[in-house]
């Protein structure tokens, strides 16, 4: 009769650790997430469902190459910023198109709240000044110069001894073909060009800031292999006076 009690008993308690193992409910630990704070000077489009979209500047992936969603994406005056608030640690690339219409791709390592800054300072390495020997060296030249009267974008490559100009995007006649300028007298041009540009923003000779007028933007923006630099709120007048003697000397045999 005890046998028996103590067989129940035991078979009872194995039913019951039994019953309670099985319900122990499993507890999920998530992995700890970080905020990324991107800076363009391009508004971003980073909500198109599609990465062959014309207007994607920017474009942030996870190691395994999908593309990440962000929480947040506006545009500004300066530019565009995009938020990404839960990326957990791990490897991450960017794809982001720059004002010379080039894309730079880099992977980094996040592991904490961040903000990067993709200004073409910080990608290309910002100059106050394009030295000759920097012009004379590099295998290209990329130069925009704007305002709302005029547009120019330049590229400028190194053949032997000569240069060959472009107007990427102009839709004016005289430049749709290649120009071929030499050496010493491409040099010329783009050194007066830059002096000129780089005196007025030292003297400050800019745009009325607290004008009710509308005074419009001005910029001047200049790459070689090696180094980068820009010039803009120079005064309007000046600036298109500079601008155009600049484009009518590539022209000047």
């Amino acid at each position: 009769m005890i046998s028996s009690f103590r067989l129940i008993a035991t078979t009872v308690m194995l039913l019951a650790f039994t019953s309670c193992k099985n319900n122990t409910t499993s507890i999920e630990i998530k992995p700890k997430t970080y905020s990324l704070t991107i800076q363009l000077p391009l508004e971003s489009s980073n909500y198109y469902d599609t990465d062959t979209a014309d207007n994607i500047n920017f474009v942030l992936k996870d190691i395994a190459g999908k593309k990440c969603i962000s929480s947040l994406d506006t545009i500004t005056k300066g530019g565009g910023t995009v938020v990404y608030d839960s990326l957990i640690t791990g490897d991450y690339t960017y794809s982001v198109n720059t004002i010379f219409d080039e894309t730079i791709t880099k992977t980094f390592h996040f592991n904490s709240d961040a903000t990067i800054d993709l200004s073409p300072e910080r990608i290309y390495g910002y100059t106050e000044t394009i030295t000759l020997d920097s012009l004379a060296t590099t295998d290209s030249i990329n130069i925009i110069l704007s305002d709302t009267a005029l547009s120019n974008t330049i590229a400028i490559k190194k053949y032997k001894n000569k240069y060959i100009v472009n107007f990427p995007g102009s839709k004016k006649k005289e430049q749709q073909q290649p120009i071929i300028k030499d050496s010493a007298g491409m040099m010329k041009v783009l050194i007066d060009m830059e002096t000129a540009l780089v005196g007025l923003q030292a003297m400050q000779v800019s745009n009325e800031r607290f004008s009710f007028r509308y005074t419009p933007e001005t910029g001047f923006y200049m790459k070689t292999g090696y180094e980068y630099m820009t010039c803009t709120e120079v005064d309007q007048g000046y600036f298109n006076a500079i601008h155009r003697k600049f484009i009518k000397a590539i022209f000047e045999k």
